[in-house]
């Protein structure tokens, strides 16, 4: 574990020296703002969010004046669901509740995106495009795990922080999955993935998210039932079935992975079913388009609630609210083509991992709105398993 930790410190200098430093400066700096900065009215933080969103765009077009056209024309169903899905909600400017917020939170998901599909244009072999992806979770987990702790609770062991704790949570889906497909027996990749998962799951344990250990856990069951390995999937049979015939157990397991949480607050998503059940009326008003990407939340703060709420905690009420019934049909047909394309791959080496963080991803998403509301780093970890499934599937594991 402290092998990969200064592995990634002499990455970072390396980054620091390399033509590629503007880019690692401009996207440290937008994952600061959104972590760490609030908009106090201040304009700073905004000011911070334009310059390296479109200081990111700039070079990207720069580097590939064609990465436009190639990501909407060349990239597959899984790709290409996910860019019609926020070029949606971009068009959605025209009738939200706040145009200027809908058009930068969608415009900005799209930048992402085509990000990450640059940048895995650029490696050549599988084993370095595994390493890359993985470093750059375990960078950002780091980040806000320490800056959390710096910035806005002190150095505590445990924290409430659901940025750092469901970006660990997926890192440690993909890790988990891989290590256990055992589809590659390099041991200097084994060793990687084992490090990588204990960083992982220490950044995901102390951030303390209800939803992020049961997700995690979610994806655990599903790397042991797919591994490839009989012992292991008759082990998740063997607990499925003993949960099933003693509820009395569930109940005990969903006390641990939810410490301070009760069954009340558990069953309703600790008060949240109140909100959503809010952003369902304020929606009836327009149920095909909904009030404008991320607006939902502004809209029933203003009539229902005197504030604004944050997050509509479910990407699926989330995406409901503020792109209607074709927004919701959008996502559920990406979340589909994607978890099938990566179901039907999950032999192949990089697809079970792939497979168990998105499960992971869709189980989170009852508690976390981050693919239907705000932009933050397990929004891009997740874009960048989509494009890794695309590139898997054409690249040889060394050159």
């Amino acid at each position: 574990m402290i092998g990969l930790l200064k592995d990634i410190f002499g990455g970072i200098i390396t980054v620091l020296k390399s033509k590629y430093k503007l880019i690692f400066i401009l996207f440290a700096l937008w994952i600061y703002r959104i972590d760490f900065i609030p908009e106090d009215g201040s304009g700073i933080g905004k000011a911070i969010q334009i310059v390296s969103l479109f200081g990111l765009l700039a070079i990207l077009y720069r580097k590939s004046p064609n990465l436009f056209s190639f990501s909407y024309q060349q990239t597959p169903i899984q790709i290409r669901s996910l860019l019609w899905l926020y070029s949606f909600a971009v068009i959605s400017t025209l009738w939200a509740f706040i145009p200027s917020f809908a058009f930068f939170l969608a415009f900005q998901n799209l930048v992402m995106i085509m990000l990450w599909i640059w940048i895995m244009s650029l490696f050549r072999t599988f084993k370095q495009m595994e390493k890359l992806f993985i470093i750059v979770c375990i960078c950002v987990a780091v980040f806000e795990s320490i800056g959390a702790r710096a910035v806005a609770f002190g150095f505590s062991p445990f924290i409430h922080f659901l940025p750092g704790a469901s970006t660990g949570a997926l890192t440690f889906s993909y890790c988990v999955g891989e290590y256990l497909s055992n589809k590659c027996k390099d041991r200097d990749r084994r060793g990687f993935l084992m490090a990588s998962m204990i960083i992982s799951l220490i950044v995901m344990i102390t951030s303390t998210s209800s939803g992020a250990n049961a997700s995690a856990v979610g994806a655990l069951g599903i790397a042991l039932l797919f591994s490839g390995n009989l012992f292991l999937s008759f082990v998740f049979i063997g607990i499925s079935l003993t949960l099933y015939l003693n509820p009395n157990l569930v109940e005990s397991l969903m006390m641990w992975l939810m410490p301070g949480k009760t069954m009340e607050s558990i069953n309703t998503a600790s008060g949240r079913t109140v909100l959503w059940e809010l952003i369902k009326i304020k929606t009836a008003e327009r149920p095909l388009i909904g009030w404008g990407f991320a607006c939902i939340e502004r809209a029933i703060g203003t009539e229902f609630l005197g504030e604004t709420t944050s997050d509509a905690h479910s990407n699926f009420v989330g995406m409901y609210g503020s792109l209607g019934i074709i927004g919701l049909l959008l996502f559920v047909f990406h979340l589909g083509v994607h978890t099938l394309n990566a179901f039907k791959n999950r032999v192949k080496l990089g697809y079970l991992g792939i497979l168990c963080a998105t499960i992971c991803a869709i189980v989170n998403s009852y508690s976390y709105g981050f693919l239907s509301g705000k932009t933050c780093s397990i929004t891009i970890v997740y874009f960048g398993l989509v494009v890794l499934s695309y590139y898997y599937s054409n690249i040889k594991y060394y050159e």
